[in-house]
């Protein structure tokens, strides 16, 4: 096979690299393999920090337009909800702007987005009380000593009229100690006898 150089273009490439790196430090400016080196690590530098920068200036947005929702007397959440809440889409590069050069039209933005946020929230506050006034009661799991109690019972049964059955759950219940728990016993073991124990409480209290 007959010897085959590549003649101009291996020429034309390095003079690219040499042309990429001019001013670079030392021997990155004048060798072609620390010129390589040193322009392809650029390229990745490069390409990591067009990302970083779009970091960068979300966070100044957000810092002046946070700085101008304190200066009208909220905050930043509560300004992005309202407006969120209102369909206004305006983007925090064009709030940011607003905030440095059109102090009133963000004022007036604000105000427009609470208006709508304040009746969101007592909308959701009154359905929230409809949710809980036709929620069932939770389930309660009992604990070791307490598994024979037929806690389901609490549920079927009406308090105003407790018959024979109820009164032995009742006194079963006011008679069963709880189990020990102690910082040893996880997370949920601990919560889940907190809320047996206040659930016997208020138990014997409607009836009592």
């Amino acid at each position: 096979m007959p010897r085959v150089k590549r003649g101009t273009k291996r020429r034309a490439r390095r003079k690219k690299y040499l042309k990429r790196t001019k001013g670079f430090f030392l021997t990155k400016s004048k060798l072609y393999q620390s010129a390589q080196e040193a322009a392809n690590r650029a390229d990745r530098y490069a390409f990591r920090d067009r990302r970083v920068k779009k970091r960068q200036y979300r966070r100044l947005w957000i810092q002046r337009v946070g700085a101008a929702a304190r200066q009208n007397g909220i905050t930043y959440g509560q300004l992005i909800h309202g407006l969120k809440a209102a369909g206004i889409t305006l983007d925090r590069k064009v709030l940011a702007d607003m905030a440095v050069k059109d102090a009133a039209g963000f004022a007036q933005t604000r105000r427009k987005g609470q208006g709508i946020r304040a009746q969101a929230s007592q909308k959701a506050r009154s359905q929230e009380g409809l949710d809980s006034f036709h929620r069932l009661p939770p389930r309660i799991i009992p604990s070791r000593a307490q598994r024979n109690v037929p806690c389901d019972i609490f549920l079927s049964q009406p308090m105003s009229t407790p018959d024979s059955k109820l009164s032995q759950t009742l006194a079963a219940l006011a008679s069963a100690p709880l189990k020990a728990c102690n910082r040893s016993s996880p997370k949920f073991v601990r919560d889940s006898m907190r809320s047996l124990a206040r659930h016997r409480r208020s138990i014997l209290q409607s009836v009592s």
